[in-house]
């Protein structure tokens, strides 16, 4: 029946999802952060910790910039799982390049792949922001509980990594590569637990949704423009031109 609105309540699994997503959007920063020691110990003379910031938020403005032209031409879930597959090979390349490269090439590249990164990053951020948007205020909730967790969740793994493996510089070096595959391990998961949720009925309940709203929306702004057109033309059509009489 017209009218009636169906609420379908949020699971506990949607909640995890969304909570997953929300540490997932800031995997990619935080997993650079909290490995900023290995970097700068790899990279001595560069300045590592202060330069990195600059390609990866170059990327992220460029980027940002950019999906607000493009951004409803993609779909949004193909879009994030998209940036999460890529980010993974570069998160491991960003750690196996320092290590493996001469310094300078290391470093450069480094910078390459910093770059590449803050723009599959915000790609990410703004796209699960999008996506969340268009579910249940619990959802979006969990989702914005999920950035706080990632920052404690990655720094406790490197803190954990750190007692265990030790601080020299080797030590560094192997941890820092587990510590990079547990955070690309984290974003596989975050791409696999996608296509779990989009299968839900929950999600295609809210999706549905979202897509009759648009296109009603679209609707009502095509009727606004045939009024405004009618209104426009109607003087003309009205209009009639004096007779030779009148004259």
């Amino acid at each position: 029946m017209s009218g009636i609105i169906v609420q379908v309540k949020s699971t506990k699994f949607t909640l995890l999802f969304f909570t997953v997503q929300g540490i997932g959007v800031l995997a990619t920063w935080n997993t650079i952060l909290t490995a900023l020691d290995f970097f700068s110990s790899k990279f001595k003379g560069y300045s590592y910790s202060f330069l990195v910031e600059i390609p990866f938020y170059s990327g992220n403005l460029l980027v940002g910039i950019a999906l607000l032209f493009v951004e409803k031409k993609f779909d949004i879930s193909g879009r994030i799982k998209a940036a999460i597959m890529v980010l993974c090979a570069l998160l491991l390349g960003l750690v196996f390049s320092a290590i493996y490269l001469p310094n300078t090439t290391g470093f450069y590249i480094n910078m390459g792949i910093a770059f590449v990164l803050g723009c599959l990053a915000i790609t990410y951020q703004s796209g699960g922001a999008g996506f969340v948007s268009r579910f249940p205020g619990d959802c979006i909730a969990s989702f914005f509980s999920g950035t706080g967790l990632s920052g404690v969740l990655f720094n406790s793994t490197r803190l954990i990594l750190l007692i265990v493996v030790g601080t020299s510089e080797n030590s560094l070096q192997i941890g820092s590569i587990i510590y990079f595959a547990i955070s690309t391990l984290f974003l596989l998961i975050c791409f696999g637990l996608f296509d779990v949720f989009n299968q839900t009925e929950f999600a295609k309940h809210y999706m549905e949704k979202c897509h009759a709203q648009q296109s009603s929306r679209k609707q009502s702004q095509s009727n606004v423009l045939i009024e405004q057109l009618i209104d426009e033309i109607k003087p003309c059509l009205l209009y009639t031109s004096p007779s030779p009489r009148d004259s």
